[in-house]
């Protein structure tokens, strides 16, 4: 979350392409500013929706990676419906 903030505090409102969030990850793209609330509620979402157990769905992260990876994910996804 700190690295989106960073991130945007650098581009000055403008859309981030590609944020690196780290080696191995996805990159971020958001097209508008995401203040550190709705961070937070996306956060809170993603624990919820990946604690639900769902036959339909995929199983939860089994390792941190998988779980960035999933996370970074669903922001790209959420955010960029916006």
């Amino acid at each position: 979350m700190n690295m989106i903030v960073e991130a945007q505090s650098r581009a000055m409102g403008g859309p981030l392409n590609g944020v690196p969030l780290g080696p191995g990850l996805p990159g971020i793209d958001i097209s508008r500013p995401v203040g550190l609330p709705e961070q937070r509620r996306l956060r809170r979402t993603f624990i919820k929706l990946t604690g639900q157990s769902s036959l339909s769905g995929p199983p939860p992260p089994s390792d941190a990676e998988s779980a960035k990876r999933m996370f970074l994910d669903y922001l790209n996804r959420e955010l960029g419906n916006a």
